[in-house]
């Protein structure tokens, strides 16, 4: 074949590590493959808007149609038009993608203005594709003639951000893309990157440095450009924790250098190097002790794996990004929380035992040995080389049973379940099988990389089983009680559980009511993720009948069953803990925590700063105080709403915004209660955004409250009864009893807003450490096999 590699070359130009991706392809495709392959760029400036519009239009216009097979990585370059286009995607234009939030207003609407009418026309068609690209240009550079327009094109900003997505969203569409592949699993699981339900292939790539070896561990070393995202303060901060006379070297240039140099003035062991050349790179990598690399959601952390291809152990964080794919956590380095003290701690470790800090480097370097040319090349082609290639290591596969649809993952135990798999999918296939009664919800999702659902459409002989026990326990919620059960009346869910039982190294089980479908197939480990003491719930929420202690006889047997005869347990609370092992008499050291968290990285990136929140409310008109309370229609959460109808009663001139299901358990009319039910992640983040303070009454239940670490994570003061805050130890969060939480209401809102802020800052600095999805699910990498 004929293959061209369509890429934008920067103006002004620079090697970054797109452009040494660019180049190790072109020459491995050539040096490997009976294919000829070409480098075909373009100048970009891509620092402006409107010369970017000028790149998107100029390469929507390239006609390579005598290539066989076109393959870009990076936009504008996707916008070329071709009937065999395979994508590769390292990252959007991220300013008006997942860096939107740091450089502007997330809800600042679209500019309204008559000459954008057109514009908006051709953007809103549902049907648009490249057949209106002329058109679209014509109309776009017309406003560009128009003077009194151009603050409306701030770059970033609503008007820009919107084309971008527009153009994007043609390019990057199922009927113009071949197949889709990322450099990292981070990059394939930002939103918007991909469309929906696509396949997306994973391939690392490797370093265009050759001959990575080691020689010595002489010093700490770690290379980066010095801008903030890199965070080389973070490193810096730690090692002068550090107790030893060790020199650290920091390779590289940026706008942080002179900031960087004055931070680390008092500390002699700290060296800068500026710039260095590729050989002087190896030199260092192989004369280094270990490598700490620390950015903030790196796209894949070349740097990573060029310091474990030189047998060097990493230190990074949670939040890193791409690097956490590739450093494992205790086996070839460390990942630790993002605080100095954190990193500090590590670097300490490994200073003092040199034995471990060796062994983890072997690691490094046996457990990137797949990273070659051969194997990059081989799966973008998706054909074999005739080169020996290291085999690519494969993925254990996870089968998860659940009693209930997951994506779109709305509901707490719905995110809690998207969330863990969705990290645990970075390192395992993950195969989740789920009931469901909607048939919109049945099917097969491609939810991310590595990680689908399977929802299969409950039988009407299940249903009728369910609707039996309903009437039985006078409770409509029983679809997991009669699960235990009902499954065998769904023969769909059998053939699917059997079918990927036969390949599956590993199972989960989400709640224990499908234990007795999951042994009728799977004699591998089990591992139960317990959301709740199932026991202790349903006894809390199941009203008395004639027939309640016969079906909680069947929680408790399956729950017993499951929980005794499964590798390890995973439990949300202290309060759970207890339970386990006093009810089921089972042993503490097969008991894992693993809490509700949270995405807090994306959190943040949807919540505004105290004066745009101010504003925000000022453009929707609210001149209240306004307080918010999330909810499932669930029995803990409906006596809740009981206290908040009161709260609303008595203190009427606050606002009391009231989201989720549980709005259907509402009695009374209040015109300050403004019920508003299941919300988007945006509507939430706006409704977020405008309160002053989050409600969590809560005075029964297991587990632990989603909605608080939600509140948490979006930076919005909390309030909560003792119960309400079980299963989280959080600073910053104001607690009161019941009998006074009105009264605590009040007196918090009439105080001083910076109180208010602060405590939201503190809550938030304090859980995201403990907290955050990345966090939680990096203890379970070492568990689960």
């Amino acid at each position: 074949m004929k293959i061209a590699i369509v890429t934008p070359s920067p103006v002004p130009f620079v090697v970054g590590g797109a452009e040494k991706l660019f180049m190790g392809l072109l020459w491995y495709f050539n040096k490997l493959t009976p294919h000829s392959v070409e480098l075909i760029k373009l100048p970009c400036k891509d620092q402006e808007f409107w010369s970017l519009m000028d790149c998107y239009k100029r390469f929507s216009e390239l006609k390579l149609d005598y290539f066989d097979m076109v393959i870009t990585t990076k936009y504008p370059a996707w916008m070329i038009n071709h009937k065999n286009h395979h994508l590769y995607l390292q990252h959007t234009c991220r300013g008006v993608y997942d860096l939107y939030h740091k450089q502007a207003n997330i809800f600042e609407p679209l500019p309204n203005s008559k000459e954008l009418k057109n514009l908006y026309a051709i953007m809103s068609d549902p049907k648009a594709d490249f057949n209106c690209l002329s058109s679209f240009f014509s109309e776009l550079f017309g406003l560009y003639e128009l003077k009194h327009l151009r603050e409306l094109f701030v770059f970033p900003g609503p008007l820009t951000r919107a084309i971008i997505h527009f153009l994007d969203k043609i390019a990057l569409s199922p009927k113009n893309i071949k197949s889709y592949s990322a450099i990292s699993y981070n990059v394939a699981q930002r939103e918007n990157y991909f469309p929906e339900n696509v396949d997306i292939q994973i391939i690392h790539h490797p370093s265009a440095l050759d001959n990575l070896h080691s020689k010595e561990y002489n010093y700490i070393f770690t290379a980066s450009r010095l801008e903030d995202l890199k965070r080389i303060d973070l490193l810096i901060n730690a090692y002068k924790k550090v107790k030893s006379p060790m020199k650290f070297k920091i390779a590289g240039t940026g706008s942080a250098f002179d900031k960087l140099k004055n931070l680390a003035k008092d500390d002699e062991r700290i060296e800068f190097l500026g710039f260095i050349s590729d050989d002087q790179m190896i030199e260092h990598y192989s004369r280094a002790y270990f490598v700490p690399y620390v950015p903030y959601d790196e796209d894949y952390g070349l740097i990573t794996l060029e310091a474990m291809q030189s047998q060097k152990s990493v230190i990074t964080t949670t939040d890193a990004g791409g690097t956490n794919e590739l450093v494992q956590n205790g086996l070839n380095g460390f990942i630790v929380p993002p605080t100095p003290q954190d990193i500090a701690q590590a670097m300490q470790t490994l200073i003092e035992n040199p034995e471990l800090t060796l062994k983890l480097g072997k690691n490094a370097k046996s457990s990137t040995d797949y990273i070659n040319w051969q194997n990059t090349i081989s799966k973008l082609l998706k054909e074999s080389l005739p080169s020996k290639m290291i085999s690519i290591p494969k993925k254990p596969k996870m089968l998860v049973l659940s009693t209930f649809s997951i994506y779109p993952a709305v509901q707490g135990g719905q995110k809690r379940i998207y969330n863990i798999y969705k990290q645990l999918s970075k390192r395992f296939d993950v195969v989740l099988i789920s009931l469901t009664s909607n048939p919109s919800q049945a099917g097969v999702k491609h939810i991310s990389a590595n990680f689908k659902e399977i929802a299969i459409l409950k039988s009407k002989k299940h249903l009728e089983h369910e609707k039996d026990i309903a009437l039985m326990l006078n409770f409509n919620a029983i679809e997991d009680i009669a699960a235990i059960e009902g499954y065998k009346y769904t023969l769909e869910f059998l053939e699917a559980i059997r079918k990927h039982a036969l390949d599956a190294d590993v199972a989960v089980l989400e709640h224990p009511y499908l234990y007795y479908a999951l042994n009728e197939f799977f004699r591998g480990n089990v591992f139960y993720d317990a959301q709740n003491a199932e026991y202790i719930m349903k006894d809390i929420v199941l009203p008395q009948s004639a027939h309640k202690q016969e079906y909680l006889a069947k929680v408790y047997d399956i729950e017993k069953n499951c929980a005794t005869n499964s590798k390890y347990v995973f439990y949300v609370s202290d309060h759970d803990l207890d339970f386990f092992v006093n009810k089921y008499n089972l042993n503490k050291n097969k008991l894992l925590s693993v809490p509700n968290g949270e995405d807090f990285k994306y959190a943040a990136s949807k919540t505004l700063n105290p004066s745009d929140r101010s504003k925000l409310k000022a453009q929707l008109g609210l001149d209240k105080k306004c307080v918010v309370f999330s909810g499932s229609y669930h029995s803990p959460n409906i006596d809740a709403l009981r206290y908040i109808e009161q709260f609303a009663f008595q203190l009427n001139d606050i606002v009391f915004f009231i989201i989720g299901s549980v709005c259907n358990a509402l009695k009374k009319d209040l015109e300050n209660i403004v019920p508003l039910g299941i919300v988007s992640e945006n509507e939430k983040a706006l409704v977020y955004n405008i309160s002053d303070l989050a409600l969590n009454p809560i005075l029964k239940g297991a587990g632990s409250n989603i909605k608080l670490i939600d509140y948490v994570a979006f930076s919005v003061a909390c309030l909560t009864t003792p119960t309400g805050k079980r299963g989280y130890d959080i600073e910053g969060l104001f607690t009161q009893d019941i009998d006074n939480f009105s009264n605590k209401i009040k007196e918090l809102l009439s105080s001083d807003k910076d109180n208010l802020e602060e405590s939201a800052k503190k809550a938030f600095e304090s859980a995201s450490k403990k907290f955050d999805w990345s966090v939680i699910v990096s203890k379970l990498f070492n568990v689960i096999c």
